[in-house]
This record gives C-alpha cells, sequence and structure tokens, in this order.
C-alpha cells in the first residue's frame, strides 16, 4: 500500500535584512499649496532592538506655501492631540507647540540641502549593507501620503540627484506599507487596528516594551523609529 510522501519543510531565506522606515510631518494636504517642517528615517536590523543609523531634518517653509487652515485647527493647535499623547508618555502639548520646540532645537535647512542629504545618507546605507551582503527594504506606515511626500520633495527639490524614493538606491524599489503588511499577518483588512490584528495571529495582546519604547508621537524621527523597531519585532516573528 503507498502512501503520500512526506512533505519537508522548507526553511525560507531572509531575503531582507534591514528596514528603513521614513515619516513626515506636513502642514496639510496639498502638496503643491502646503508644506513639510521636518521629516525623519530610521535605519532597523531586523531582530534588533535599536536603530543602526537616523536621520532628521528640519525645513525652512518655500516661498508661496501655507498652512492647511482645517489641519492647523483640527490636528496642529488641537489640545486633544496633545492629552491623547500625554497618556502614551509623550509631553501631553499640542502637536504645533512641540513642533516648534523642536525646530528651535535644530538648525533649519533649504528644502532642496536637506534632500541632497537625505539621499546621500540613503545612498551611503545602502552601499554599507551591499558590502555586507545585506539588503534593506524602504517602508512606512502609510506609504500612500509618506512615500508621495517623499517623491514630491526629490522630484521638486534635487531632480539631479533623484526624482523618486524607489530610485534613491540605484534600484528598484518600492516603499512597502507596513500597516498593509500587518493586516496581511493578521489575515483581515480593516480600516484601523493593523497592529492588533498581528499581534492576535500570535497570541499576544500588546507590544514589548522596547518597541513601545519608541513613541509614536508625530515627532518624524520618533515615528520612524517606532515604525522601524515593530517592523524589526513583527518580521522577526514572522520567520
Amino acid at each position: 500500500m503507498s502512501s503520500e510522501p512526506e512533505t519537508k519543510k522548507v526553511k525560507r531565506t531572509r531575503v531582507v535584512t534591514h528596514i528603513l522606515a521614513h515619516d513626515w510631518e506636513t502642514t496639510g494636504m496639498n502638496l503643491l499649496t502646503h508644506w513639510a517642517p521636518e521629516f525623519g528615517a530610521a535605519l532597523w536590523k531586523i531582530g534588533e532592538r535599536q536603530p543602526e543609523a537616523t536621520f532628521y531634518r528640519c525645513l525652512t517653509q518655500p516661498e508661496g506655501t501655507t498652512w492647511c487652515a482645517k489641519t492647523r485647527a483640527e490636528f496642529w493647535d488641537n489640545p486633544e492631540k496633545g492629552k491623547e499623547w500625554k497618556e502614551k508618555g509623550a509631553a501631553g502639548e499640542t502637536p504645533f507647540i512641540a513642533l516648534e520646540k523642536r525646530r528651535a532645537d535644530q538648525v533649519l535647512v533649504s528644502p532642496a540641502l536637506a534632500m541632497g542629504d537625505f539621499v546621500y545618507w540613503v545612498q551611503a546605507q545602502e552601499r554599507r549593507l551591499s558590502a555586507a551582503g545585506d539588503k534593506m527594504v524602504i517602508v512606512s506606515d502609510t506609504s500612500s501620503f509618506d512615500g508621495g511626500v517623499a517623491n514630491y520633495h526629490l522630484a521638486r527639490y534635487s531632480p539631479d540627484l533623484c526624482s523618486n524614493l524607489v530610485d534613491i538606491t540605484g534600484q528598484y524599489r518600492p516603499t512597502r506599507d507596513m500597516s498593509s503588511f500587518y493586516f496581511g499577518v493578521g489575515k483581515r483588512f480593516q480600516v484601523r487596528g493593523s497592529t492588533d490584528t498581528a499581534l492576535e495571529t500570535f497570541g499576544e495582546t500588546t507590544l514589548p516594551d522596547w518597541v513601545k519604547a519608541y513613541a509614536h508621537n508625530h515627532d518624524p524621527l520618533s515615528d520612524a523609529n517606532s515604525i522601524g523597531a515593530m517592523a524589526s519585532y513583527f518580521l522577526s516573528k514572522c520567520e
């Protein structure tokens, strides 16, 4: 009597070793009339508990741009947003006050200079990783927004260096959406709650303390580290 051959479990080889997370803060949704006061990025090795490298810039306001009144009222000057973040361990002030404090501690640079610095920084990370046989993927938690903001700034302010985030490393590498990935891990798609959906898959109810140490509070460098930390945690569990 014949029997079905035993199926061998194939161990998958990790094709990505590092996550490059980026996050942008803007004064409104229309990139033609509004602007980005700051952005940040963080490089994480999957499975590690701290970033390998970070990048942060505060930008000068381009001529002809302004603040969206609705965004300013509902988000930047909204004291409820401050209360929300205070509960998460943030300063408990409005987003605008927190933004002004960060900008006061930084040298403001033009978008052209910031984007040139960003391109060179990303390419330096790529060269270092490639020399070690490692590979990174570029991610965001809302790639349709942050990827669009990054692409606009690259195309407008550094077209001679790189006009699109997809090609910033010299290879086709689109920004991956981590929120969508977590929904896929949980096999459920919904409006919000991607992290909870992924946690349920592994029988967990909360993120470990070392992940929660990086607050998602609309400080773009902190947000980039939060995205990177969660990606490091979840991707290591998925293997």
